[in-house]
C-alpha cells in the first residue's frame, strides 16, 4: 500500500495543511491520492459510463471495481456502503462515499472545479444535467426500455 502523501498529512508530520482543515479538503489537495479513488458499479455501461466520463474530463485516475456477483453485491450491502442499497457508489481517498448517479457526478464537477464559478453558471449545469437525463430518459422510452409514463 502506498504512504500517504505528505499535502494529506496534518502539518504536525511534515505537510502544508493544518490539522483543523476538513477532510475532504485533504484529499482534493493532492492529484496523487485522488488517485486512490473507487467507482463501484456492475460491469457494463448504464448509470456508470457517465461518472467515468466526468472523472475522466476532470484528469482524474480511479479504480473501477466491478461488481460482478450477487455476494459482491450482498457484502457492499452488509457493510453499510449504500446509503439507498443501490449502485454506483464512488469512494474517494479519504473515505468519503456518495451514492447515486446524479449526485456524484454533480460532486465531481464540484471536487475538480468543473461546477462553475457561482450559482448562475451551476443552476446552468444543472440544468443541462437535467436535461440530459430526461432525453436519455424519452429515448430509452421510445426504445421500449422503460414503461411509458401516462403523464
Amino acid at each position: 500500500m502506498t504512504p500517504p502523501h505528505p499535502c494529506c498529512l496534518p502539518s504536525a508530520a511534515g505537510g502544508a495543511v493544518p490539522p483543523s482543515a476538513p477532510r475532504l479538503l485533504l484529499a482534493l489537495i493532492c492529484l496523487r491520492c485522488l488517485r486512490r479513488s473507487k467507482l463501484y458499479y456492475f460491469y457494463g455501461r448504464g448509470l456508470g459510463e457517465s461518472l467515468r466520463f466526468a472523472l475522466g474530463a476532470a484528469g482524474a485516475e480511479w479504480e473501477d471495481v466491478f461488481v460482478r456477483e450477487r455476494k459482491d453485491m450482498v457484502a457492499l450491502l452488509d457493510a453499510g456502503e449504500l446509503m439507498f442499497e443501490q449502485l454506483p457508489l464512488l469512494v474517494m481517498a479519504d473515505g468519503t462515499k456518495v451514492v447515486q448517479s446524479g449526485a456524484i457526478v454533480r460532486y465531481i464537477g464540484r471536487a475538480w472545479g468543473m461546477y462553475g464559478d457561482g450559482s448562475a453558471e451551476a443552476a446552468l449545469i444543472d440544468q443541462l444535467l437535467g436535461g440530459i437525463g430526461d432525453f436519455g430518459r424519452s429515448l430509452l422510452r421510445t426504445l421500449r426500455l422503460l414503461p411509458v409514463s401516462p403523464f
